[in-house]
C-alpha cells in the first residue's frame, strides 16, 4: 500500500471502497505482466484460482482496459 498516504494527514474523506479497488486493479495488473498474460500462472502469483482470478479480472473491467484483450488460453499474452 502506498504508505505515503498514511503518513499524511486526509485532506478529505477516503473511500476504502475505491483504494481496495486500486490495489486489486494494480495487483492483477502486476501479475499479468509478470506472468506474461498467462491467466493460470498471474492467479499463482496471487494465490487464487485461476476461475476466481478471471472473475476478479472482469469485475475489475480490466479483461476489456487499455485496449488489451488476454486471449483464454493458457499461455497467452496480451493481443
Amino acid at each position: 500500500m502506498d504508505s505515503a498516504i498514511m503518513e499524511r494527514e486526509p485532506s478529505g474523506p477516503i473511500s476504502l471502497d475505491e483504494r481496495m479497488r486500486e490495489l486489486e486493479v494494480s495487483l492483477i495488473t502486476w501479475a499479468l505482466k509478470a506472468s506474461h498474460g498467462n491467466k493460470s500462472r498471474a492467479a499463482a502469483l496471487l494465490q487464487m484460482k485461476r476461475s476466481t482470478f478471471g472473475d476478479r479480472i472482469k469485475h475489475c473491467g480490466l479483461d476489456r482496459a487499455n485496449g488489451h484483450e488476454y486471449r483464454a488460453d493458457e499461455g497467452a499474452a496480451p493481443l
